[in-house]
C-alpha cells in the first residue's frame, strides 16, 4: 500500500496518521497491522540497517498476535465487524491501545535522525513552478494527496467524492478499499460493489482495472445534489492538508494561489489568494498582506470545518 508514495516523507506521515485511528475497531486494527507488515523492506532508506528492521519486526509482531487472537474470536461469534464493536471495544481495545503506541515509539525513533537531517529542506518556489509547469493533472498540478484517514475524519466522503478524489490523485487507489471496508464496519446493508471493493488485497488495489468499474457504479448512483458538493469538499481538504503542513513549503501561500485557478477559481477563497494569481508576484507577498492572508485562510478553514462537520 505504502509503495504508491512517491517520498519516504508522504509514506511516514501517512503511516503515523494510519494508527491514530486503528483502534478504533477490529477492521480498522486489522487493516493496520496487514497493510504495515512490509514497510521494512519497501522503506530500505529508513530501514537501513538490520537493528532498524529487528525493532519494528519486533513491535509488529505483538501488533499481529493480538490480531489474531481477535480475528479468532471474531469468527467463532459469527457476527459481523459492527455486531463485534462491544468485544473488541471491552476485550481489546486497551491492550491495542498500548501495543499501536509502543509501535509508534519504535517507529519514531527508527526516523527520528532522518527527520532531524532533513528537517530544514521546504519546497521552494521554484519547485512549486516547475512541477506545475510539467504536470498533466490540470486539476491537482501539484500532485497533492492526502490519506484517506484524513479525509474520513474530516467529512462524510461518499463514493462520488472518493471517485473524483481517485480520479485527479487527490486519494490513492487503495483509498476506495478503506473506504468500503469502513462502510462495511458502519452498515448492514450495502451494495455488491462495496463487497467486492472491500475484498481487495492492498495491492491489488494499485491496479485501477481492479477498483473500476465498482467506483464508477457507486459514484453514478449518488444523488446530483451530493456531487455538486465534491469540488467544495475537495478543497477543504486540499487547504487543510496543505495548512496542515504549511511548514514545508517556502511560501504556502503559493499553493493557494495554484489550487484557486486550478479548481475553476472558487469564490469562496477568492479573499485569500492574489490579484493575479500564477504570477511569481503574487506569490511574494508583503508581511502585513501575508498575515492578513493567512487569517483569512485559517477562519475559511473554520467555516467549511462546520459546513461539513460530522
Amino acid at each position: 500500500m505504502w509503495s504508491l508514495f512517491t517520498s519516504d516523507d508522504d509514506a511516514i506521515r501517512f503511516i503515523k496518521r494510519r494508527a491514530e485511528v486503528s483502534c478504533s475497531s477490529l477492521l480498522a486494527f486489522s487493516s493496520f497491522v496487514s497493510e504495515t507488515e512490509f514497510v521494512d523492506a519497501q522503506y530500505q532508506n529508513i530501514f537501513d540497517s538490520r537493528d532498524k528492521c529487528v525493532l519494528y519486526s519486533d513491535a509488529w509482531l505483538k501488533l499481529e498476535v493480538l490480531n489474531a487472537l481477535a480475528l479468532c474470536d471474531f469468527e467463532e461469534s459469527g457476527s459481523s465487524f459492527k455486531g463485534f464493536a462491544n468485544a473488541w471495544d471491552i476485550k481489546y481495545k486497551q491492550d491495542a491501545e498500548k501495543l499501536i503506541q509502543a509501535f509508534v515509539d519504535v517507529f519514531d525513533s527508527i526516523i527520528a535522525f532522518r527527520f532531524q537531517s532533513h528537517i530544514s529542506k521546504k519546497i521552494t518556489n521554484e519547485q512549486v513552478d516547475k512541477q506545475v509547469v510539467n504536470s498533466r493533472n490540470y486539476l491537482n498540478p501539484l500532485e497533492i494527496r492526502f490519506p484517506f484517514s484524513f479525509a474520513s475524519e474530516l467529512v462524510d466522503m461518499n463514493w462520488h467524492d472518493i471517485s473524483f478524489s481517485i480520479n485527479h490523485g487527490f486519494l490513492s487507489h487503495e483509498s476506495a478499499v478503506d473506504h468500503a471496508r469502513y462502510i462495511l464496519g458502519e452498515n448492514e446493508e450495502h451494495p455488491q460493489a462495496v463487497l467486492d471493493i472491500a475484498c481487495l488485497y492492498p495491492n491489488e488495489a494499485v491496479f485501477p482495472h481492479s477498483i473500476h468499474p465498482y467506483i464508477d457504479e457507486l459514484a453514478n448512483a449518488v444523488s446530483e445534489q451530493e456531487k455538486d458538493m465534491t469540488k467544495s469538499k475537495v478543497l477543504y481538504l486540499v487547504l487543510k492538508w496543505v495548512y496542515d503542513n504549511r511548514m514545508d513549503y517556502e511560501n504556502p501561500l503559493t499553493v493557494v494561489d495554484i489550487m484557486y485557478c486550478s479548481l475553476d477559481r472558487p469564490r469562496s477563497i477568492s479573499h485569500f489568494v492574489s490579484d493575479m494569481p500564477g504570477t511569481r508576484e503574487c506569490c511574494e507577498h508583503p508581511e502585513p498582506d501575508r498575515e492578513r492572508l493567512m487569517a483569512s485562510w485559517v477562519k475559511f478553514l473554520d467555516e467549511q470545518r462546520v459546513v461539513f462537520s460530522k
